[in-house]
């Protein structure tokens, strides 16, 4: 019964109707149905990515239990390990090896490999390395790489790679197996840091203690939290571990909202959230403009129908019928791609963060969104002028011949073109109708307006990703960077550095870490130090408040935008205390600078920061300029300087050159630059719908007009040429508008992505 019901209703006159109305112009139909569609699209990617995304970081979490603190130490045993358990702050403890390295990869490259030694392979409690494929635990002699360095360095399993620690040694490990490991993300976004897991029995094989130098921590309460994790670091720390006469070198929280590179996260929701629903209101204009011709077009048969009976109510609900039918088949059409985009969006950002992405790809929740927006929107959109199109009267109907329900008043606009002279008629016809319908000529231009505006936009967006990438490169002005494990004189390390070929010049520099002891008597231990000579030329930093370091500069530090937005308390001129090496230092603030995606950062000039710490004359960083700054002299540079250097004796930690930093740095804005692409080919795509469904429902609603002109002689020429320059009149029209709402609107946008991604406009 209910299925003959269905069939009779769908006989019915009224749905013949509203099925011949959506056959009848099959790319009016089209254009309208795909620009909804696309609007529905974007939303529902971003909110599809957006949930997996989520759901995987949790997992991801879940897996891993991760740490609520890293203490990275002088080496301990595993006495202090079950003290720190046993404190009733902590719920667990883990000790756990970290030894920097290098693995020679293809073409005699050399990669920074951290090795992490562990001593019960099936008993990780803390920040879980779990097994992927091949052998599990590793034997003595064998090492596991985590899957996305193996990945990147194409090394496998079963091949042997040789490994070679900082004092020069060098020995050979048989990849055993793969790991993955939650807490790392691709080697390309940690400046290409690559990693390897061994037995504490390897470890010594290495020429390395058997113990542990990080000691891994679990708050008992509220473990993800960003203030929790501080806090019990420093009871572990205060209570334990330095009363045992170990030295904490740093404390690493991590924190959920933050949690790799969530901020990068942020800045791409954004992004997409921001533009799929201004690409959703350009669709919706044109859903207003296609009803609105629709029922100019369809004026006589409105008549007819309430000539035979028909009611208001009942030939409004004809049409809003037919605008839920636009709508549903749009909902269709967009929810499988907004899936599938939702998947490969949430799979490119996941591989590049490690995350393990699972699940329904139709989340119900965001099914209903899309259901609501594609069915709801153009329905409210269209409302208003339903409601007014089938108020008409049927002799109002019957008598319309589609040029206008109201007489003719001439503006402003037609007085300056009626003063025009030597303009050819078919030209001023065209100027004047360009103007004749101001309601819909105001629709049509807020479509290709907001369109150009927004297209103009993300250009803008992406041309300011590449300066601000090229301002972070730029920051430092070195060529290399050398690390060394432990403080060595300046004196004796910057002559073999100025020696080498194709060196300019060299610089040393203190790198520690410090924390902040805030006047409540917590700290924050998450913090980067950086001791450059104040009269260095090769940090070039973007100022945000305050100033730089000046010749001769006394005690004074300066902190990045990442560290103000932890301790959002300070600003320039105020007193800022950090314990570095156990030292405190109560220094003033005397500039704000922007940051380079390395989380808080404090400066400090060199001479009065060595001298505080006791190592006056002594660097544990070494910077180079080249006389040429391509990659390939760089390279050079750096093998050179890394061979002489530990030669000479000098603790080499690491060697990367400001190429391999670009990169890295590069690989993060690929991302949005990828999805500010995709974002402009969606624009491309509504803009064009909305320029050729405008110009078409222009032409189908002067039909009888054309036919008028047509029996007075003029040509198909003379009637083409009309349309074109109406044509191009919106469009120049909308160029120009266009483009002064894309300063603002690009304004707005930039300082949104750039507050999201980089904590600065």
């Amino acid at each position: 019964m209910a299925a003959l019901s269905m069939a009779a209703i769908m006989r019915s006159p009224r749905w013949r109707k509203v099925l011949a109305d959506l056959k009848v112009s099959r790319s009016r139909t089209a254009l309208v149905i795909l620009s909804i569609a696309i609007g529905v699209f974007a939303v529902g990617t971003m909110l599809t990515a957006r949930e997996v995304l989520q759901r995987g970081i949790d997992s991801s979490f879940d897996a891993a239990n991760s740490a609520s603190a890293l203490l990275m130490t002088d080496p301990f045993d595993e006495s202090i390990v079950d003290a720190v358990r046993e404190l009733p702050e902590i719920a667990d403890a883990e000790g756990r090896a970290n030894v920097a390295a290098r693995m020679e990869g293809e073409g005699n490259s050399w990669l920074n490999l951290d090795i992490y030694a562990i001593a019960d392979f099936n008993d990780i409690r803390i920040d879980r390395v779990l097994p992927e494929t091949g052998a599990w635990p590793p034997a003595t002699g064998e090492i596991l790489l985590e899957r996305l360095s193996s990945s990147e360095s194409n090394i496998g399993i079963g091949d042997s790679v040789l490994v070679e620690m900082t004092d020069g040694s060098t020995h050979s490990l048989i990849v055993s197996g793969l790991a993955y490991d939650p807490g790392k993300v691709s080697p390309s976004l940690s400046e290409d840091r690559f990693s390897g897991y061994v037995s504490i029995e390897t470890l010594a094989s290495l020429g390395q203690p058997e113990s542990y130098n990080e000691l891994r921590v679990v708050a008992a309460e509220l473990p993800r939290d960003l203030q929790q994790g501080e806090l019990v670091a420093g009871i572990a720390r205060d209570a334990v571990v330095e009363p045992g006469g170990v030295t904490v070198n740093r404390i690493a929280v991590h924190d959920t909202p933050r949690y790799h590179s969530a901020d990068l996260g942020s800045a791409l929701i954004l992004v997409l959230g921001l533009l799929g629903g201004l690409i959703l209101l350009l669709g919706v204009f044109l859903v207003v403009n296609t009803v609105n011709a629709l029922l100019a077009q369809q004026i006589r048969q409105i008549g007819i129908m309430k000539a035979i009976g028909g009611q208001r109510r009942q030939i409004s609900g004809l049409y809003i019928a037919l605008v839920l039918g636009y709508g549903l088949l749009a909902v269709v059409i967009a929810v499988p791609l907004a899936a599938l985009a939702g998947v490969a969006f949430s799979r490119y950002f996941a591989d590049l963060l490690n995350l393990q992405v699972q699940g329904t790809w139709f989340p119900p929740s965001v099914v209903a969104i899309e259901l609501a927006i594609g069915l709801l929107v153009p329905f409210l959109a269209t409302l208003v002028p339903i409601v007014r199109g089938t108020k008409i009267t049927v002799r109002e109907a019957i008598s319309s011949y589609g040029l206008s329900e109201r007489p003719y008043r001439p503006g402003i606009i037609d007085r300056v073109l009626g003063r025009i002279r030597g303009v050819p008629r078919p030209v001023m016809l065209s100027l004047r109708n360009t103007f004749r319908r101001r309601g819909r000529l105001a629709l049509t231009l807020v479509t290709l307006t907001l369109g150009g505006a927004i297209f103009a936009s993300v250009a803008t967006i992406q041309s300011s990703l590449d300066n601000t990438l090229s301002e972070i490169i730029q920051y430092t002005s070195y060529d290399v960077e050398i690390s060394l494990s432990d403080p060595v004189s300046a004196s004796d390390a910057i002559p073999i550095a100025l020696s080498l070929s194709g060196v300019e010049s060299a610089e040393g520099w203190l790198a520690t870490n410090a924390s902040r002891l805030r006047p409540d008597g917590t700290q924050n231990s998450n913090i980067w130090m950086l001791a450059p000579p104040a009269e260095s030329s090769l940090v070039q930093p973007t100022l945000v408040e305050g100033r730089w370091f000046q010749p001769g500069e006394t005690e004074s530090f300066v902190v990045n935008v990442d560290f103000r937005r932890d301790e959002s308390d300070i600003g320039v001129g105020d007193l800022l205390t950090l314990k570095v090496q156990g030292a405190e230092l109560t220094w003033p603030v005397v500039g704000i600078v922007t940051s380079q995606l390395t989380g808080p950062v404090a400066y400090a000039p060199y001479e009065p920061f060595s001298q505080a710490l006791g190592i006056d004359g002594e660097v544990d960083r070494i910077v180079l300029v080249t006389v040429s700054h391509d990659a390939t002299s760089q390279s050079e540079a750096a093998q050179n300087a890394e061979q002489e250097l530990r030669g000479a004796g000098f603790p080499v930690a690491q060697v990367n050159t400001k190429s391999e930093l670009r990169s890295g740095t590069q690989s993060l804005f690929e991302i949005l630059v990828v999805l500010l692409l995709f974002v402009s080919i969606l624009l491309v795509i509504v803009g064009s719908l909305g320029l050729a469904g405008a110009m078409s429902l222009n032409v189908i609603e002067r039909t009888r007009e054309i036919g008028l002109m047509r029996a007075i002689g003029a040509s198909n020429g003379i009637v083409a040429k009309i349309v074109i320059v109406e044509g191009l009149v919106v469009g120049l029209l909308s160029w120009f508008l266009g483009a002064l709402i894309a300063v603002p609107l690009s304004w707005v946008l930039s300082n949104l992505i750039g507050v999201a991604f980089l904590q600065v406009p």
